[in-house]
């Protein structure tokens, strides 16, 4: 398990996003998650996607999901170690909003990717969506032209068939594990996996939503805060100090009427992640 972080800022010329989308409940109202993946290579990063798929049994143009019909727990823990070893090169972002309006949430997704590119000098950005995510193309298009205006400009836009895309398939996996770990966040599911720890030379029951938010954390676009810990104060009465990294609003913006608890539980669960050792 890596729990290793990567807080720099992308500073290339253009930046590459593969995008996919599914939908989730929260205090019973229907949401689009959308999730966007910026490879720091995305060649590299699709070789690497193939190889997990081979070592599942897969061939490089077959579709892998987490769903993926016959796979057995032990190829899911595999996969979702390969993806995660994927995201470790890579800024992710996430945008929820209520409903069921697809174009709605891909317009939501390009003003946080546009916003990114502009926070990090990045002069320009290509959008690969899964098919049908946009349902109407050309109103994207006006929207982009119309909207996306005073820096990092967009120079292009693709609609792919998921099932012959690896990169979008990357996308695809990592937003099904973060979807898993919101249900479990919300109390919805309770999954469990064992985790090898160095430090005890053993295996330990690790729940699935910690380990995809500390195998990822630093990957998901946020900033480095210093806050003051769960541990209390030190012996001479100085808090505690710690460094977290911190994406509520930046990598992950919710567009939604749900309560502000469950907002909380977001930022708090999902979007702060403790950067220190944890071993």
């Amino acid at each position: 398990m890596n729990f290793e972080s990567n807080v720099q800022n992308n500073s290339e010329q253009v930046s590459y996003f593969y995008i996919d989308e599914t939908f989730i409940e929260i205090e019973g109202k229907k949401h689009i998650i959308v999730c966007a993946i910026s490879p720091n290579s995305p060649s590299e990063s699709s070789l690497k996607i193939v190889e997990v798929k081979k070592q599942l049994g897969f061939k490089s143009l077959d579709e892998v999901k987490i769903n993926t019909k016959g796979l057995t727990q032990s190829l899911k823990v595999k996969l979702t170690d390969g993806i995660l070893d994927v995201i470790g090169d890579c800024t992710a972002f996430i945008s929820i909003i209520k409903g069921e309006n697809k174009q709605e949430s891909g317009e939501m997704i390009a003003y946080q990717l546009f916003d990114y590119c502009n926070q990090n000098s990045v002069k320009g950005f290509f959008l690969y969506f899964d098919k049908d995510l946009v349902p109407n193309p050309r109103e994207f298009e006006q929207f982009v032209r119309n909207n996306l205006l005073n820096g990092a400009e967009c120079f292009g836009i693709q609609h792919f068939n998921s099932t012959s895309e690896q990169l979008i398939q990357c996308s695809d996996v990592f937003l099904g594990l973060f979807r898993l770990s919101m249900e479990i966040a919300f109390g919805k599911r309770a999954i469990t996996r064992k985790v090898y720890i160095p430090s005890i030379d053993d295996e330990d029951d690790f729940s699935l939503e910690d380990y995809v938010i500390l195998s990822s954390r630093g990957q998901i676009w946020g900033k480095v805060e210093t806050r003051k810990s769960s541990f209390g104060d030190d012996i001479y009465g100085n808090e505690y100090l710690m460094p977290f990294h911190c994406s509520f609003d930046l990598g992950i913006r919710i567009k939604s009427s749900i309560s502000d608890n469950a907002k909380k539980i977001i930022e708090e669960k999902l979007a702060t992640v403790y950067l220190g050792c944890l071993s």
